[in-house]
């Protein structure tokens, strides 16, 4: 497994085809329900295969609950806020606190995907706004 994502948001599928154009193996950990069921269920997927990097898109519960648990496992965590001006501004800054990088929608999908293909040495860096600039 190369990207495990979790997160909410309308763009989540689109990032996950993105993705899988530049021929990463993607795998998208299922909502579980409440935060520590969701703190439960990605622990034990990450357990099972190790993903080269976390993604954490938006937000919310699943995205924070992949914040807190890949970092803990010793897995690169990065977060990809769709919606700077999204509710939940707390759990916006914990999950930008505990990434390794953050950008912001900026650019769109496919710029952040070529910025996760660049970061993981699928494709040469791209010419623009690394994937740990501010959001």
């Amino acid at each position: 497994m190369d990207v495990l994502l979790a997160g909410d948001g309308e763009h989540l599928p689109a990032l996950e085809s993105a993705l899988l154009a530049h021929g990463f193996e993607v795998h998208r950990s299922e909502p579980a329900g409440a935060l520590a069921g969701m703190l439960m269920a990605i622990e034990e997927g990450l357990q099972r295969g190790t993903p080269r990097l976390a993604i954490g898109v938006g937000a919310g519960d699943a995205a924070l609950a992949l914040a807190i648990t890949a970092p803990k496992l010793g897995i690169p965590f990065v977060a990809w806020f769709e919606n700077v001006s999204e509710d939940r501004p707390d759990e916006r800054r914990i999950i930008a606190t505990l990434s390794e990088g953050s950008t912001a929608l900026g650019g769109g999908i496919p710029e952040v995907a070529e910025r996760i293909a660049a970061r993981l040495g699928k494709v040469a860096p791209a010419p623009f706004a690394p994937l740990d600039s501010p959001s």
